[in-house]
């Protein structure tokens, strides 16, 4: 039913105390994406933090999907699959990345 009525009264949500996340890189999948980072130009710093982040290849895939590679695209203006070798291989034709079509749409 779409006819509620709007009212001004507040919500009342209840604070509490943020367990702390650890994140441990992974040996493999954050080399692989620093890589790619300094392929496209990115600073050594903010490339070492956002490989940093990296703990499996589904946070990999994230990181390439929703923030790296609409960055290069949108605001350095660049294709990144023409920029990174790294890339290429990682989610080429050949590559074994699970998102590489999804990647070659978006992205190419």
């Amino acid at each position: 039913n779409h006819d509620r009525a709007l009212s001004e009264e507040p919500s009342t949500i209840e604070e509490g105390y943020a367990s702390e996340q650890s994140i441990t890189p992974d040996a493999h999948w954050s080399p692989l994406l620093k890589d790619m980072l300094d392929d496209f130009g990115i600073s050594s710093v903010l490339s070492t933090y956002k490989s940093s982040l990296i703990s499996d290849e589904v946070s990999l895939c994230c990181v390439l999907a929703f923030d790296a590679l609409p960055f290069c695209m949108d605001v350095i203006g660049i294709s990144p699959f023409n920029i990174s070798k790294r890339l290429n291989k990682y989610a080429g034709d050949k590559g074994r990345c699970p998102n590489k079509e999804l990647f070659r749409r978006w992205f190419v």
